[in-house]
């Protein structure tokens, strides 16, 4: 069976590397042949690339991209450490954020399909909310739904009558 070799960029090797966070010693000790793939002599094979772009947590699909793409945090970035922001956001990150928002649209279109009613804090508050006017009226929409022992018999919505009980809705 013939060698298939993937043609990719260096600088996509090179930014996978530095976005991973992985040192540089320890891809080395799996990839004996990295240098040489960073400097364009030599390209990998699709197998070994495979295996890199799961050492990187880097999707297989953007080491084919001409250049490296820009990581954008696709929510308002607050992290600091120190006074600084963070150069760029790790795989981790990324990773837990679209999973986030995943799971967002699936409950949104559940809800929809459930006919749930729509939850009365969500949207009540944006940026330029203070701090401690948040606070009071989060605390004064949810006091009468608390105890000292935990919440109430709180629900997220009640299901419509149009959901059979056979299901999995039971």
């Amino acid at each position: 069976m013939p060698v298939v070799r993937a043609p990719v960029n260096p600088r996509l090797i090179a930014w996978a590397i530095e976005r991973s966070g992985t040192s540089a010693g320890d891809l080395a000790r799996r990839f004996p042949k990295i240098e040489e793939w960073e400097r364009g002599e030599r390209e990998p094979t699709l197998r070994q690339l495979e295996d890199f772009a799961r050492a990187t947590r880097t999707p297989i699909g953007m080491l084919f991209l001409d250049e490296p793409p820009e990581d954008e945090v696709p929510i308002p970035d607050f992290r600091t450490m120190g006074d600084a922001r963070p150069s760029r956001p790790s795989p981790d990150l990324l990773d837990t954020i679209f999973q986030c928002q995943q799971r967002q649209d699936w409950y949104r279109s559940y809800a929809r399909l459930n006919q749930a009613r729509p939850v009365d804090f969500v949207g009540s508050l944006s940026l330029s909310t203070d701090v401690v006017d948040a606070a009071t009226g989060f605390a004064t929409r949810w006091s009468s739904r608390w105890t000292a022992a935990g919440p109430r018999s709180w629900t997220p919505f009640e299901p419509s009558s149009k959901v059979p009980r056979t299901s999995v809705f039971s």
